[in-house]
């Protein structure tokens, strides 16, 4: 799993000029569940961010970085200049599924999509067709490890021969 990281400022000398920063860094796993959260918000982000949606970015990124600093840390700590971008560049990184790994990700790289609304909607789909298939509830599916979504839909685990017990599993 790849991981993303964000450098914050933490402290100040008396006239405002940053001398200290802290680099936080992703959980390997992320959400299904979050991951359509920031596809979701993208689909619905038609120009430069409001209010409303600026707070949402903040947000989703201390989600998307479990809670390790609080949203007036992110607020205090972004250069205003590239605040935006960097909680959008945060926000595509999950989004576009740049955190899983480059294997599972290469047959998801041949499918190509027009617009975010488009992947939204396959996302739709993919949470469909597990529901139904394997007779798990929503809830279940959009809480599983994206990485673990991704290599159930190429089919990583049904290659994987099925034993009957331990003994098999080790050859014994």
């Amino acid at each position: 799993m790849k991981s993303n990281s964000i450098e914050l400022v933490t402290e100040f000398d008396s006239i405002g000029v940053p001398i200290g920063t802290q680099t936080f860094v992703t959980h390997p796993t992320i959400k299904f569940f979050l991951v359509y959260e920031c596809v979701s918000f993208l689909a619905s982000l038609k120009t430069n961010p409001n209010n409303n949606e600026m707070h949402q970015m903040v947000d989703l990124v201390i989600r998307i970085y479990d809670n390790q600093f609080t949203k007036t840390q992110i607020m205090n700590g972004l250069d205003r200049q590239n605040a935006i971008i960097e909680l959008y560049e945060q926000i595509l990184f999950v989004a576009s599924g740049k955190h899983i790994d480059e294997e599972v990700s290469s047959e998801v790289k041949g499918t190509s999509v027009k617009s975010w609304e488009d992947y939204k909607n396959n996302l739709k789909a993919t949470i469909k067709d597990m529901t139904k298939d394997g007779n798990q509830s929503v809830n279940t599916v959009l809480d599983m490890p994206f990485y673990f979504v991704f290599d159930e839909l190429n089919g990583e685990s049904k290659k994987k021969k099925q034993v009957s017990s331990m003994f098999e599993a080790f050859g014994m």
